[in-house]
C-alpha cells in the first residue's frame, strides 16, 4: 500500500494498518514530519509511545526521507516525510493484540507517573497483581513507560492477559 495521507486522519490510519497487518505485507506512507517520528521512535525518547509500540508490534518501521513543502501544490506549512512499514515475519507477538494496546495506553495515560502507577489507576488493578506481571516481563515498577520496549510491553501484557 503507498499513499499520501490527509495529516489529521494519520494515527487512525496507522491503527487500521496494523489491525490489517495480515493484508499488507508492505506500506509506504507519507506523514507530516512530527507524526513519522513517533511512529518510528524508540524507548527513551520523547516522541514515544503508543502510536510507536501499535505500529512497530507488526512492523520494521523506518523514516525513508524528509520532503520539503515547496514540493506540494497548495504548499503545506509542514515537513513530510515518507515511512516504510515491512511487516516483520517473525515476533515475539502479543498473544491478544487488543489487550497489548490497552496495556500500552495504561502505561501512557499518564506519561510521567511512574508505571505501576500509571497502569493501576488506569486499569483498576491492585497493585500486588501488577508487581507480580511487572516482574514476569523483566520491568523495574519505578520505571516510566517511555523506558520500556516492545517485548517487556509484549511480556507484561501477555501475562497479564494469563492472570485475567
Amino acid at each position: 500500500m503507498t499513499g499520501n495521507l490527509p495529516y489529521n486522519i494519520s494515527s487512525q490510519i496507522v491503527f487500521k494498518l496494523c489491525d490489517e497487518h495480515h493484508v499488507f505485507p508492505f506500506a509506504c506512507l507519507l506523514f507530516q514530519k512530527e507524526v513519522a517520528q513517533r511512529i518510528a521512535a524508540a524507548p527513551f525518547s520523547k516522541s514515544y509511545g503508543v502510536l510507536s509500540l501499535a505500529a512497530q508490534h507488526f512492523y520494521d518501521v523506518k523514516m525513508e526521507m524528509d520532503i520539503s513543502p515547496h514540493l506540494f501544490k497548495p504548499q503545506p506549512k509542514v515537513v513530510s516525510t515518507l515511512v516504510s512499514f515491512k511487516r516483520r515475519e517473525s515476533g515475539p507477538f502479543a498473544k491478544d493484540y487488543k489487550a497489548f494496546l490497552r496495556v500500552v495506553k495504561a502505561g501512557f495515560s499518564q506519561r510521567r507517573k511512574k508505571i505501576i502507577n500509571a497502569l493501576s489507576s488506569y486499569l483498576k488493578m491492585d497493585k500486588s497483581e501488577l508487581l507480580k506481571a511487572l516482574e514476569e516481563a523483566g520491568i523495574d515498577p519505578n520505571s516510566r513507560a517511555e523506558q520500556v520496549g516492545l517485548e517487556q510491553f509484549i511480556k507484561l501484557s501477555d501475562s497479564m492477559s494469563e492472570k485475567g
